[in-house]
Protein backbone atom coordinates (compact mmCIF):
# COMPACT_ATOMS: atom_id res chain seq x y z
CA UNK A 1 0.00 0.00 0.00
CA UNK A 2 1.34 3.41 -0.99
CA UNK A 3 0.66 6.68 0.81
CA UNK A 4 0.39 9.96 -1.08
CA UNK A 5 -1.26 12.53 1.24
CA UNK A 6 -4.38 13.10 -0.84
CA UNK A 7 -5.69 15.82 1.47
CA UNK A 8 -2.52 17.92 1.22
CA UNK A 9 -2.89 20.83 -1.23
CA UNK A 10 0.59 22.34 -1.74
CA UNK A 11 1.01 25.81 -3.20
CA UNK A 12 3.18 26.35 -6.29
CA UNK A 13 6.55 26.54 -4.49
CA UNK A 14 5.72 23.48 -2.40
CA UNK A 15 4.75 21.62 -5.58
CA UNK A 16 8.14 22.48 -7.08
CA UNK A 17 9.86 21.17 -3.93
CA UNK A 18 8.03 17.83 -4.11
CA UNK A 19 8.65 17.58 -7.86
CA UNK A 20 12.40 18.15 -7.34
CA UNK A 21 12.54 15.31 -4.81
CA UNK A 22 10.50 12.95 -6.97
CA UNK A 23 12.05 13.66 -10.37
CA UNK A 24 15.27 15.65 -10.19
CA UNK A 25 17.61 15.24 -7.24
CA UNK A 26 18.36 12.90 -4.38
CA UNK A 27 19.11 15.79 -2.00
CA UNK A 28 16.89 18.88 -2.06
CA UNK A 29 16.58 22.14 -0.12
CA UNK A 30 13.37 24.08 0.37
CA UNK A 31 14.66 27.55 1.20
CA UNK A 32 12.02 30.23 1.68
CA UNK A 33 10.90 33.00 3.98
CA UNK A 34 8.97 32.93 7.22
CA UNK A 35 5.45 31.44 7.04
CA UNK A 36 5.99 29.91 3.59
CA UNK A 37 4.99 26.44 4.80
CA UNK A 38 8.44 24.85 4.97
CA UNK A 39 7.87 22.70 8.05
CA UNK A 40 4.34 21.87 6.93
CA UNK A 41 5.61 20.64 3.52
CA UNK A 42 8.62 18.93 5.07
CA UNK A 43 6.48 16.93 7.48
CA UNK A 44 4.25 15.74 4.66
CA UNK A 45 7.18 14.83 2.40
CA UNK A 46 8.91 13.01 5.28
CA UNK A 47 5.68 11.12 5.98
CA UNK A 48 5.41 10.07 2.34
CA UNK A 49 9.05 9.00 2.16
CA UNK A 50 9.01 7.12 5.47
CA UNK A 51 5.76 5.29 4.66
CA UNK A 52 6.69 4.44 1.06
CA UNK A 53 10.28 3.41 1.72
CA UNK A 54 11.24 0.23 -0.10
CA UNK A 55 13.88 -0.49 2.52
CA UNK A 56 13.00 -1.64 6.00
CA UNK A 57 14.76 0.68 8.35
CA UNK A 58 14.62 4.02 10.07
CA UNK A 59 13.67 7.41 8.65
CA UNK A 60 15.49 10.30 10.35
CA UNK A 61 13.99 13.63 11.37
CA UNK A 62 16.48 16.21 12.59
CA UNK A 63 16.06 19.68 14.09
CA UNK A 64 18.82 22.06 15.27
CA UNK A 65 18.09 21.52 18.98
CA UNK A 66 16.07 19.06 21.02
CA UNK A 67 13.77 21.89 22.06
CA UNK A 68 13.01 22.77 18.41
CA UNK A 69 12.51 19.10 17.57
CA UNK A 70 10.11 18.65 20.49
CA UNK A 71 8.08 21.85 20.06
CA UNK A 72 7.77 22.14 16.30
CA UNK A 73 9.24 19.56 13.94
CA UNK A 74 8.15 16.41 15.79
CA UNK A 75 4.67 17.77 16.47
CA UNK A 76 4.15 18.74 12.82
CA UNK A 77 5.39 15.32 11.64
CA UNK A 78 3.01 13.56 14.04
CA UNK A 79 0.13 15.68 12.77
CA UNK A 80 0.97 14.91 9.14
CA UNK A 81 1.28 11.17 9.78
CA UNK A 82 -1.39 10.75 12.46
CA UNK A 83 -3.48 8.19 10.53
CA UNK A 84 -0.40 6.02 9.90
CA UNK A 85 0.98 5.81 13.44
CA UNK A 86 0.79 2.47 15.23
CA UNK A 87 2.96 3.48 18.20
CA UNK A 88 4.71 6.63 19.39
CA UNK A 89 7.24 7.24 22.15
CA UNK A 90 7.56 11.02 22.43
CA UNK A 91 10.22 10.96 25.14
CA UNK A 92 12.55 8.86 22.96
CA UNK A 93 11.31 10.43 19.68
CA UNK A 94 10.44 7.11 18.05
CA UNK A 95 7.38 6.49 15.90
CA UNK A 96 6.35 3.17 14.40
CA UNK A 97 4.01 3.27 11.43
CA UNK A 98 1.29 0.68 10.85
CA UNK A 99 3.39 -0.81 8.02
CA UNK A 100 6.34 -1.37 10.40
CA UNK A 101 8.47 1.58 9.24
CA UNK A 102 10.23 3.44 12.05
CA UNK A 103 11.02 7.13 12.40
CA UNK A 104 13.62 8.47 14.82
CA UNK A 105 13.94 12.10 15.86
CA UNK A 106 17.35 13.65 16.55
CA UNK A 107 18.77 17.02 17.47
CA UNK A 108 21.64 18.38 15.40
CA UNK A 109 23.52 19.80 18.36
CA UNK A 110 25.29 16.43 18.77
CA UNK A 111 25.57 15.09 15.21
CA UNK A 112 27.94 12.28 16.22
CA UNK A 113 25.00 10.55 17.93
CA UNK A 114 23.44 10.06 14.49
CA UNK A 115 26.42 8.08 13.16
CA UNK A 116 25.12 4.74 14.45
CA UNK A 117 21.86 4.93 12.46
CA UNK A 118 21.16 3.69 8.95
CA UNK A 119 18.46 5.85 7.41
CA UNK A 120 16.06 5.10 4.59
CA UNK A 121 15.89 8.89 4.18
CA UNK A 122 16.04 12.04 6.27
CA UNK A 123 14.63 15.53 6.79
CA UNK A 124 16.44 18.43 8.50
CA UNK A 125 14.08 21.21 9.56
CA UNK A 126 15.38 24.76 10.11
CA UNK A 127 18.77 23.70 8.80
CA UNK A 128 20.25 27.21 8.90
CA UNK A 129 20.04 27.07 12.70
CA UNK A 130 22.29 23.98 12.91
CA UNK A 131 25.60 25.00 14.48
CA UNK A 132 27.80 22.91 12.21
CA UNK A 133 25.64 22.14 9.21
CA UNK A 134 28.55 20.95 7.03
CA UNK A 135 29.51 18.24 9.55
CA UNK A 136 25.86 17.25 10.01
CA UNK A 137 25.35 17.07 6.24
CA UNK A 138 28.38 14.82 5.77
CA UNK A 139 27.15 12.50 8.52
CA UNK A 140 23.62 12.37 7.07
CA UNK A 141 24.82 11.53 3.58
CA UNK A 142 26.69 8.59 5.09
CA UNK A 143 23.51 7.40 6.84
CA UNK A 144 21.74 6.84 3.48
CA UNK A 145 24.73 5.48 1.58
CA UNK A 146 23.69 1.83 1.77
CA UNK A 147 19.93 2.42 1.37
CA UNK A 148 20.00 4.92 -1.50
CA UNK A 149 17.60 7.04 0.55
CA UNK A 150 16.81 10.65 -0.20
CA UNK A 151 17.39 13.61 2.07
CA UNK A 152 16.06 17.13 2.20
CA UNK A 153 16.20 20.26 4.27
CA UNK A 154 13.67 22.99 4.97
CA UNK A 155 15.02 26.34 6.06
CA UNK A 156 14.99 30.10 5.76
CA UNK A 157 17.74 31.78 3.73
CA UNK A 158 20.91 32.83 5.54
CA UNK A 159 23.03 34.57 2.90
CA UNK A 160 26.20 32.75 1.85
CA UNK A 161 26.82 29.82 4.16
CA UNK A 162 27.29 26.04 4.01
CA UNK A 163 23.72 25.57 2.78
CA UNK A 164 24.34 27.98 -0.08
CA UNK A 165 27.60 26.21 -0.93
CA UNK A 166 26.06 22.71 -0.89
CA UNK A 167 22.75 23.37 -2.63
CA UNK A 168 23.42 26.36 -4.87
CA UNK A 169 27.08 27.15 -5.56
CA UNK A 170 28.26 23.54 -5.90
CA UNK A 171 25.07 22.02 -7.30
CA UNK A 172 25.60 19.56 -10.08
CA UNK A 173 23.03 20.06 -12.86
Amino acid sequence: MSFDLKTYKPHEAQQAFHYAIDHMWRFVALISGIRAGKTYSGAREATRQAWNSKEKGVYGIIAPTYNMLDRTTWMEFKEASRSLIADSNDSKKIITFKNGRKIHGHSADRPDRIRNETFTGFWVDEARECKNFRMLWDILQGRVLSTGGKGFITTSPNSYDDIHDIFIANRKS
